[in-house]
């Protein structure tokens, strides 16, 4: 999923319960899961991850996250980046491989990377998989 519904999701969390908690570590974490695991589009190309397409969409991504987070959390911005940081957070574990290459000999990681990868098995066409995540975002910005 692109980085956007997980920065999103993970913000209202935090303001929701409105406080620097382990309750919004955790669940911050696993809305990451459940949102990974309802079909959607990704970039991730692991043959090529730098390629110009998918530094493209995750820029527009982040710029519209940032934005709808300024603007529906300005009064709070410090809770909803914690927040935030904590939903997009399995994908820094991730993607860790990108900056640290051998992480991809630790055991732990590699159990990580298999299971973030199972749980998204439905891959819809590109509309389709960026239908179901704006869906997402309008829903979970409709409970703040």
């Amino acid at each position: 999923m692109l980085p956007g519904p997980h920065l999103i999701t993970g913000a209202v969390i935090a303001t929701k319960i409105g406080s620097f908690s382990w309750p919004v570590i955790i669940l911050a974490l696993l809305s990451h899961i459940i949102l990974d695991a309802i079909p959607h589009s990704d970039t991730v190309d692991e043959n090529d991850p730098f390629n110009k397409i998918q530094i493209i969409i995750i820029i527009i991504d982040l710029i519209i996250a940032v934005s709808l987070i300024y603007i529906f959390f300005k009064d709070n911005l410090v809770l909803a980046w914690f927040g935030a940081f904590w939903g997009l957070f399995p994908d820094f574990i991730d993607q860790a491989k990108l900056i640290f290459p051998k992480v991809k000999q630790n055991k732990t990681w590699q159990f990580f990377h298999h299971y973030h990868g199972v749980i998204q098995k439905i891959k819809p066409n590109w509309f389709w998989g960026l239908l179901t995540q704006i869906i997402i975002i309008v829903i979970v910005l409709a409970w703040v």
